[in-house]
């Protein structure tokens, strides 16, 4: 699936609310990926706060847009997917591990 399929320009990706995208990993997301300090409970699944020191906003949208074999497919609405991926890069600010994208 493309950015422009859906509307959601990679410049757009970032400028969501990091809190509503908190809420909805921890809802969704947090059943296989660790997020803040929730555990995650499939080790294998990468970390919240590891994804953030390696991923920009566009890589972000890309990765959320494409299926993941060891992931269930799960369509998020532009505002959830802008949400989480404000949610994840919050993460990397709060690391200090670089710019923000």
């Amino acid at each position: 699936m493309l950015a422009a399929s859906t509307g959601l320009m990679a410049e757009e990706a970032g400028t969501g609310d990091p809190e509503a995208g908190f809420a909805y990993a921890k809802e969704v997301c947090a059943n296989c990926h660790a997020i803040s300090n929730y555990d995650s409970p499939v080790p294998a699944a990468t970390p919240f706060d590891e994804i953030a020191t390696v991923k920009s906003a566009q890589d972000l949208l890309a990765w959320m847009q494409s299926t993941h074999p060891t992931m269930p497919n799960i369509t998020l609405e532009q505002e959830d997917l802008s949400d989480v991926i404000a949610y994840i890069l919050s993460l990397k600010a709060k690391s200090g591990t670089g710019d923000q994208e």
